[in-house]
This record gives C-alpha cells, structure tokens and sequence, in this order.
C-alpha cells in the first residue's frame, strides 16, 4: 500500500505541475470493519475500503479544495479533481491575510504503529472475544449490545513545491459492549482501545463489567438530591471532559474569534488545580500519534496545562496566518491528549473505599449526551449512564438513577481531591466522515469536588 500511494501522488504531483497548479495533495485509504451487537445478536457486520482524495489549490490568496471519493486505478478521474480544485480557487475570493504555502520538510515514514494482525481479525475472532467479555452475564432479562471496530489508515502528504512524500498509517480497534437489564431499566458497560491485537485483553474487560454487575444486579437504586458533589470519574468521563475542553478552550484561532473560555489573561496563570497537567504527546503510543501534521510539520510534546497553569494555544496553519501567529503543528484529525497521572493507588472500587470519602461521593463511569451550556464561560452538561454509583460515607455503595452535571470546567478542576497512578487508554474515535483513530491517556480515576449536579431522573 505504502508503494502504491507514494507512486501515485508522485504521478499527481508532476501533472499538476505540468499543469502550472499549486497545489497540495491528501490521499486518504481506509479499511473498516464494525460488528454491531444489540439484544445479545449480531445486527450488522459490515465492512468499507474508503479511498478519498482531497486537493487543495492555491492561486495567491485564493484557495480552491476539491475532494473526490475514487479507487486507486481511476488516475484520471484525480487527475481531474486537480483540474477542478484550480478552477474553484480562480472563482473565490481573497482572503485578507497571505497564505503560507511552503515545500514539505522531509520526515520518515510514519508506521510503526500498524498491526496487520488486527486489521485482518476475522468476525469469528471476534465474536470470541465478545463471548469470552459476556458469557455468565447475559439472561432472558439482560441482553448485550455494543461495538467491536477494526480498521487502518495510510495516508500519502505531498505538494507541488516539492517532491517530498510523506507517508502515515495506523492500525486501531474500539470495543464497546453494554449490559441491559429489560425489566429494571439499568446499563452498565465496558471498553476497551487498541493499537495492536495483542492490546486486546478480554478477560480484563470482563473484570470490569463484573465489578458493576455485582452491584447492579438486583440493586435497589434512589433519587440523589439536586447539588454540590464529590465526584469521582472514571477515565473514560474525563477523556469525554477533555474532548470537550479541547473543541472550545485550545484552539487559538478560536480564542481570537472571541469563541473560547480561554483567554489571552489565562496564559501563564494557575487556572485548575496544581495536580492536572495536560499534554498533547505525540510519543505516546496508545493515542494513535502521528509525528507530523498535514503541512509536514514535525509533532512532539505540547503542553497545554502545566500543574494547574494554563501554558498556550495550538494554531493551525490556516488560524495561524490569520492572526500572524506561529503554526503549532496541530492541522491533524485528532490530538494525542494525555493527563499526568497522580500519586493515588486507585485501581479498583475497594481502593475506592479504602481511599475514604468524608462526604457523598458520586462515582460518574460515562457522561452521556454532553452538550455546550455557555461556549465562552466554558459551561458544559452532561448525564451519568452505565453504571454510576453512591460512595457515602460510611463506604457503603448504592446506585442512583442517573443525574445530570452541568459546571464550568474551572470549577470542574478548581479542587482535585486526588488523581490515581494508574492510566488506561480511551478510545474516542467517532464513525463520522473519514476513519480517523483518537484516543486519550488518562488516569483510571480522578476525584473532584463540589461538582454542581443540577437535575436528577426518577428512573435510569
């Protein structure tokens, strides 16, 4: 494949440029497979090979895109949309800033995060693993649903100012499998991120199913009043926090828009607690990282929050020439997000309990349907679901129905309790537009306090 993409925007390339068309030049291939559970049976399983080209032409301040969903033999047809993207940027109108267009810097191949072997997984092997997660718990009441996703991309970057090719591919799976009880209403679930097959751990995903199953199952749930909470999230709400934090607050482009809760007094000032540090650390493996962005630029380690104090903005290119900034090396899909873990040895609900809670604490494994309350204020809400629970104080564990948490992310993060040392991997990939793998570092659990739940069901 890595052949094949890197020949034929060599081809592309020289074309446009016997065309006298500056141009840049995105070939994206993909291949997907999703099984799709629901009521403990197979709805779907599908699979894709995606192949997309996507031309972005330049004639001073003017720019033209042109995108095409083709197949590797349809030269012409590219050839073509090169053509098309020229003629779109000689209709637009200037934009009032100078565009950077620059040749792509050299940089090696990017794939040693591709495994073969996971791509190729075959249904029964996965439909294996699906049983070895769900066997002992599904009955006539309770039913299993969920996702088991696999695929790859590879990628080819080039432009007309050079003949310099860049290549990236990827591998990634995304497991996620709920329990649903149909007479007493309650969910409950797992997941689990992988970059290779051998990331795949079915009986830790059991494990974890198991541990809320024993306290959902036969539980007699209540109605928590309305409030201020400790609240104690699991990996997978914080990554869904910060996925959130990341669309409205880093984006420096934004912030001039006058669009994020960010703001130029912030940068270099303590704004959360000292003991939450965020970085975008294309090193880390279980992120999907790629070492460079669109544009050829190199990616490392970008601290965003450094123990509480907000350090700077990311810039895309496009942002960047707007505002006269220096672009960060962020034109990509998706960020390598990772939060420092803490010093708390918390791994499980009895460490939990052997943490001690002084006061009502809520445990939150999943916020559901997160939506944006006050963009620039960065007021966010969200629901519990699959499986939250009543840590009080007398260590005893209840379950509640669900409740919603609607908090600005600075009081979210103003007082953290403590942040566990352990780290798992959140998959929060979407299966919108081209597949693109995302992922999260994030501590197991993390306690904050005086969280404002603002509405509670009578019922999950």
């Amino acid at each position: 494949m890595k052949t094949k993409i890197k020949n034929l925007l060599n081809e592309l390339n020289s074309f446009a440029r016997e065309k006298n068309i500056a141009a840049e030049l995105l070939l994206h291939v993909e291949k997907s497979n999703l099984i799709r559970l629901a009521n403990s049976a197979v709805s779907l399983n599908t699979s894709e090979e995606l192949i997309k080209l996507i031309i972005t032409a330049h004639r001073g301040r003017k720019i033209g895109t042109c995108s095409i969903t083709t197949n590797l033999s349809s030269v012409d047809k590219m050839k073509n949309a090169i053509v098309t993207a020229d003629e779109i940027a000689g209709h637009a109108d200037e934009v009032n800033y100078d565009v950077t267009f620059i040749p792509l810097a050299e940089s090696p191949d990017d794939d040693a995060n591709y495994d073969n072997s996971l791509v190729e997984m075959t249904s029964s092997e996965k439909l294996d693993f699906i049983n070895k997660v769900s066997k002992d718990f599904e009955t006539d009441d309770i039913k299993l649903s969920g996702i088991f996703s696999t695929g790859a991309v590879w990628e080819g970057i080039t432009n007309t100012l050079s003949d310099t090719i860049l290549f990236f591919c990827i591998s990634d799976a995304q497991v996620s499998l709920e329990l649903a009880h149909s007479k007493l209403k309650w969910e409950i679930a797992a997941t689990q991120s992988a970059v290779s097959k051998a990331d795949l751990n079915s009986e830790k995903m059991k494990s974890e199913l198991l541990e809320l199953f024993k306290l959902y199952n036969d539980c007699s749930p209540e109605m928590i009043e309305t409030g201020s909470y400790d609240v104690i999230l699991s990996g997978e709400a914080l990554a869904e926090l910060l996925g959130m934090m990341e669309y409205i607050g880093f984006s420096g482009g934004l912030f001039k828009r006058k669009m994020s809760f960010f703001r130029d007094e912030h940068i270099g000032k303590k704004v959360f607690d000292e003991k939450l540090s965020i970085v975008d650390d294309a090193s880390v493996r279980e992120t999907f990282p790629r070492s460079f962005d669109y544009n050829g630029n190199k990616r490392g380690k970008f601290s965003f929050v450094e123990n509480g104090v907000f350090k700077k903005f990311m810039w895309d290119r496009d942002s960047a020439d707007e505002f006269n900034q220096k672009e960060t090396g962020h034109d990509v899909p998706g960020l390598s997000i990772v939060v420092q873990p803490g010093n708390k040895s918390v791994s499980n609900f009895d460490d939990i309990i052997t943490a001690k809670n002084d006061n009502t604490t809520l445990y939150v494994p999943h916020l559901h349907y997160m939506n944006i309350v006050n963009m620039t204020e960065g007021i966010i809400t969200a629901c519990s679901r699959f499986g939250a629970l009543i840590f009080d104080a007398e260590n005893k564990i209840r379950v509640p129905f669900n409740f919603r948490i609607t908090d600005n992310f600075f009081n979210l993060f103003s007082d953290i309790e403590w942040i566990s040392s352990e780290s798992v991997a959140v998959n929060t990939s979407n299966s919108y537009g081209m597949r693109s793998a995302t992922a999260v570092l994030a501590p197991k659990f993390i306690k904050i306090k005086n969280v404002s739940i603002t509405h509670v069901n009578k019922s999950f």
